[in-house]
């Protein structure tokens, strides 16, 4: 496992969330340098201005060229699946004053220009640096144990890839993220649902439907969206619950069934998260509802296992999901 270092402004990091924290982009010009990083390599995320590492990105597949708009100042087209796996705010965060002495690249008397190592991103970073860079994360977050996600079985692609193939088997159309449109599971290409739709039916404003294309797996039934579903498996558990609330916001009277699914064991996680009084306030717990993997899972398992998959129908979602209200 290799370490990079990578480059944030709060805002970038803000928006990445926001899409979904599974792709980090940069430019063309880095397409050389992006293609050396590996699945399993970890990214180390400082954060300009603040000036801090504040995160560590696990990267999920090999690096691909896309041009699908994933910033609002740029395309970034050489790029990278990634989850999150260590995310602190940047009060919380690792100053990199405080790794001066400590990094190999910034010695005592490079104190007045460190700032020269934090440009030209990714670059590769040392293990003995990245070890330090990790300790101190760990430590800021509040564990000096080794960095680990909480043990989950199932992965953020196979999730997305059961529920398109639920969706497909209750002769449902579907949609898949924008960004997500080129993954797999287990040589399962995304694309290849003959239900798939490549573009969306427009019934609302723009800004509605930017939101909407963002948004893990949709059901659609003619030109009608009949479920939305966002998927929470990394540590990082904002950014579904946000495009959520950022739906509604945009759309109070919407007409969607909303899922959140997620790990068992973030469960109550979720149910704090959606209960935030901003959120509250829009009234997100009565519209968005819970559906944990294990039940997702057991219940298509049981469904191709007993040989009824193809006779469910969408109804099935009110057995599986639960309303998270305090």
């Amino acid at each position: 496992m290799a370490h990079w270092r990578v480059l944030f402004s709060l805002e970038s990091w803000e928006e990445f969330i926001k899409r979904g924290a599974n792709v980090m982009g940069f430019s063309e010009k880095k397409w050389s340098m992006v293609q050396k990083i590996q699945p399993g390599d970890q990214l180390l995320c400082y954060m300009i201005k603040q000036k801090c590492f504040f995160a560590i990105l696990q990267v999920t597949g090999k690096p691909f060229h896309s041009t699908d708009r994933i910033s609002e100042d740029g395309d970034y087209p050489a790029r990278v699946s990634v989850i999150v796996v260590l995310d602190l705010k940047p009060e919380m965060a690792v100053p990199v004053v405080g790794l001066i002495g400590e990094l190999s690249y910034l010695p005592f008397e490079s104190s007045k220009s460190w700032g020269v190592h934090f440009r030209g991103l990714p670059k590769p970073e040392s293990k003995a640096d990245a070890d330090k860079i990790v300790a101190a994360l760990q430590v800021a977050k509040g564990s000096n144990g080794p960095l680990s996600k909480t043990p989950v079985k199932h992965s953020h692609d196979e999730i997305q890839w059961l529920l398109l193939s639920l969706g497909n088997a209750i002769k449902l159309d579907l949609w898949v993220a924008k960004n997500d449109r080129h993954r797999s599971f287990q040589g399962n290409e995304f694309s290849e649902f003959p239900k798939l739709r490549s573009r969306l039916p427009i019934q609302f404003d723009l800004a509605t439907q930017r939101t909407i294309e963002l948004i893990d797996v949709l059901w659609l039934k003619g030109n009608s969206i009949i479920a939305a579903f966002e998927i929470e498996h990394t540590t990082s558990i904002y950014s579904g619950i946000l495009r959520m609330s950022d739906l509604l916001a945009q759309q109070p009277n919407i007409n969607i069934d909303l899922y959140i699914v997620a790990p068992d064991v973030r469960r109550d996680k979720v149910k704090t998260e959606i209960n935030r009084p901003t959120f509250r306030n829009l009234g997100l717990p009565r519209h968005c509802r819970y559906i944990g993997y294990s039940k997702l899972t057991k219940k298509i398992e049981q469904a191709k296992r007993g040989g009824f998959l193809h006779h469910l129908n969408h109804t099935i979602l009110d057995e599986l999901a639960e309303r998270l209200t305090n």
